[in-house]
Formats: C-alpha cells, structure tokens, sequence
C-alpha cells in the first residue's frame, strides 16, 4: 500500500510539471500591411496589420521610435490611426505590438516612414456628438489651424467648411446659444489616443450664431500620467458632471473617473471606481433621484484579457451605491446608457461572448436595481458594435453604430429600431465601399433621427463628418 501511494505521488508530480511544461509561451505574429516601408505620409494615416495567435490576440499596440504612442485597436481587422501633424517632419520608425490572451507580447518587423506635412492641410475631422436644436437646427464642433474652434450651423445643405481636426468627446446643451464641451487635448495638440498628459475637460463658448464662438472658461483635470474623458452633462445646480477614466489617480491601470463641477467649471468632487487591471468609464446620465447612473467596462480581476460590462449607479455626491457586471467568456463593453420609464437601465454596447461571432451589438435591460431583465445580440459573422442609444416615443429604442456584417463596404453605419422588449422592429445601414460608422443618435421633432458618425468614403478625403437626417422609419431626408 505504502509503495502504491508513493507511486501515485509520482504520477501527480509527473501530471503537474507536463501541465505547466503546456503553458502557453508562444508570442502571437504580427504584421504591418500598410503603409509600405519608405512610404512619405501626411495628415493622418491608417496603419493596419495582421495578428494571429494560437490562444487568441487581446490588441494590438503602435510604437513609433520606440515610445507607445498609446495607440490600439482590440478587434479584426486591425487599425490604428496615427495624426502625423502632430509630429515634426522628418523619418520614424514604427513597429506594432500584438498582445496575446497569456500575457506574451510579439513586434512586427519595423518600417521607416518620412512625414512631410509641409504646406498640408488637415483634413480629418470627427465628430462624437451631435445636438438637436428648433426648426433642424444641428451642430458640431471642429478645431481650425488657429487653434481656436469653430462651429456650423446644417441648414438646407451640407456644404459647410469641415477642415480642421478633432477629437470632441461629448457636447451638452447649457441654453440655446451656449455649450459645454468635452474632448482630450496637451499643450502640443496632440489628439486621438496619442499619450495626453490631462484631460481637456470643459470648455464653454457663446456667440454661436455669428459661427465665431468666444471661450467663457477653459478648465484643466488631470495629472501626470493618461487621463481621458468621455461623456459631460450638465446637473440642475447649473454645474457639470463629467466621466472619463484615469491613469493618474485611483487604484491603478485605469480607472473609471467621475468629475463634478460647478457652474464655472471648478471642481467641487471626483470619484474613482477602480480596481489593480482597466476600468474605463464611457457613458453616464442623470438619474430621476439626483444621483448618476454610469457605463463601461471592467477587466475581470486576475484575467487581464477578458472585459465585462460595467454598470455603476451613485449617489448625488458620486458615492456608490451599487454596481453590477454582465458578459461572458470574452471582452464585452458597455458604451451607452440611459434610464427607462419604469426606473431601470437600457445598457447598449458589444459583446464578443454572445453572438453570432466576432463583435455583435448588445442590448441589455435592468431594474432599478441594476438586475439583468433581458438581453438581445444584434449581428452577423464579422464585428457589428453601438455606441449610442435612445429612448423612442413609443416605449422602444433606437441605437447607432456600425456594422462590418452588413451595407456596402468595410463598415457602415448602422441604425438598428427595437420595441420596448429589445426586439427588433428595424435596422439600416448607411455607408459606401469604405470605413463608415455612426457615433450618436438623437430623436427629432418631426418623429425622425438625425446621426452623427464619420465617413471614409464620401466627401473630401480621409475621416470626415458624415450627418444623417432620416424619417421615422430610417429613410434617409433631405435637411431643409
């Protein structure tokens, strides 16, 4: 008996060590498909790039001369977009890395790229947020090469002037004639996800209807690390209340971040919510008892690679007073939420969990509670993702974002119609043979939508503005 158990001890040492000789060490392979080696470039460009591996890639990551430039993307195909203007003319070295599933980390062979921005004008504008004002009034905001910004009015056309580039996150009405505005921005203008060291957190301007806003206030939140802001509205005392995420302050990685101010922007109180691995805060409202009700996401505690959907409500002083998580086996994301009439929560965003492969739209209802009622997926093979959703007069929702399963091209934008049950009634897609997408939506007077995203296959080259003026079942309308 005794020689028995000695040899069933060396058996489960034997099982052990094969088991950890089996963990996975491979690095994933990744390659830059464009632009080519000894490529001259300007304005911004589209670096994209295949990664494999055999456990699965979790992002893939830019460096350019060897500094991380803080740009990624998380899901096929893979493309990052790197502002040029941003940089000095002359040559750079860029190498993009592939994170696996199992921590390892692979570099693509390295290519040398000459920028020459000389006599260039930027061209990339896009635009996050849209508001709807009396008799088709829309507007947006751009950043001209005079640093100031500038704002336009849609009438009967879309002929407005859309040079500049921008990265506004979020826009709020304050009165008829003035906004607060949120975006990311440093001393050197960098914008997108390049490193910023704090988040260009609000700006409030006038005078629009003379389309030459005058700044009222400019504030500044962040520390000495990447500080991002995402969403703004403004609370009945006639403050702000913002969400983001910070790398400066709260547990580390990143965490979600909750900012209030008050009516001149000065802070009275922020909130971090947060634990050792990203949490990110997209999306938040005013809820109907004073307090706040937030979405985003949060990585699983010990499994970096896997995100679920975070759904976090707080008091009027942002204390928490409950949050809940939903997903699965993979990364799923909350982008958009808003409370519903019978006081619980629309959550709209992706999931690579559910499905029917790749990313599909998620569409998840709770209680007041935060309690999971129903949920619906919405997509087909390749990555179909929202970012904005809105109650309809009719009990039900109508969602923005974009689609590689469906329309014309590499991706369209999608606007998809639900009843109040999450079933769809409706969708269309919008787009042409390249990368389109939608990034709000908003109800109109007339029972219609108007959405806003971008466009890479119409107007005047690279990202532009693309504003969308539909009926009430999503046929397009002429704007007059």
């Amino acid at each position: 008996m005794k020689k028995l158990s000695v040899i069933s001890l060396i058996f489960s040492l034997l099982f052990i060590l094969s088991c950890e000789d089996k963990k996975d060490t491979t690095p994933p392979e990744v390659t830059i498909t464009s632009p080519q080696s000894g490529s001259t470039v300007n304005e911004m460009i589209k670096v994209t790039c295949m990664s494999t591996d055999n456990k699965g890639v979790e992002k893939v990551e830019l460096w350019i001369d060897g500094v991380n430039s803080g740009l990624t993307d998380d899901s096929e195909p893979y493309s990052i977009e790197w502002i040029t203007t941003t940089y000095t003319d002359g040559n750079y070295t860029l190498v993009v890395r592939s994170y696996d599933t199992s921590g390892n980390e692979g570099d693509s062979d390295p290519i040398t790229l000459t920028v020459d921005n000389t006599g260039s004008n930027p061209t990339s504008v896009i635009l996050s947020s849209i508001t709807y004002q009396n008799d088709s009034f829309y507007i947006f905001w751009s950043q001209n090469n005079d640093d100031d910004f500038s704002s336009y009015k849609l009438y009967e056309s879309m002929s407005e002037d859309m040079s500049g580039q921008t990265m506004i996150y979020d826009t709020d009405v304050k009165t008829d004639t003035t906004f607060v505005v949120t975006g990311i921005n440093d001393d050197e203008k960098r914008y997108y996800q390049v490193v910023v060291e704090d988040v260009w957190g609000l700006q409030s301007v006038s005078n629009i209807e003379n389309g030459y806003p005058s700044i009222i206030f400019v504030k500044i939140f962040g520390g000495s690390e990447i500080d991002y802001v995402k969403s703004v509205q403004q609370t009945t005392d006639d403050g702000y209340i913002i969400i983001g995420y910070t790398y400066s302050f709260g547990n580390g990685g990143n965490d979600v971040w909750l900012i209030k101010t008050d009516s001149q922007g000065t802070e009275e109180w922020n909130k971090t919510f947060g634990g050792s691995n990203d949490d990110q805060g997209y999306s938040l409202q005013l809820t109907t008892d004073g307090g706040y009700i937030i979405t985003g996401r949060t990585y699983v505690i010990g499994v970096v690679s896997n995100s679920d959907i975070w759904l976090i409500k707080t008091d009027s002083n942002g204390d928490q007073e409950w949050n809940k998580t939903f997903g699965g086996s993979d990364n799923d994301d909350g982008k958009s939420v808003q409370q519903t009439s019978d006081g619980g929560y629309i959550i709209t965003g992706f999931t690579k969990s559910f499905g029917n492969g790749g990313m599909d739209v998620y569409l998840i209802k709770t209680d007041s509670n935060g309690n999971e009622e129903w949920n619906k997926t919405f997509g087909g093979s390749s990555n179909d993702m929202s970012r904005s959703i809105k109650k309809t007069d009719d009990g039900g929702y109508i969602i923005t974002g974009y689609t590689k399963s469906y329309g014309n091209g590499k991706g369209d934008i999608w606007l998809i119609k639900t009843d109040s049950n999450g079933n769809e009634e409706w969708n269309k897609t919008f787009g042409g043979s390249d990368v389109d997408g939608g990034t709000d939506v908003q109800k109109t007077d007339d029972g219609g939508y108007i959405i806003t995203g971008y466009t890479t296959s119409f107007g005047n080259g690279k990202h532009d503005v693309w504003l969308i003026k539909t009926d009430s079942e999503g046929n397009t309308v002429d704007i007059k």
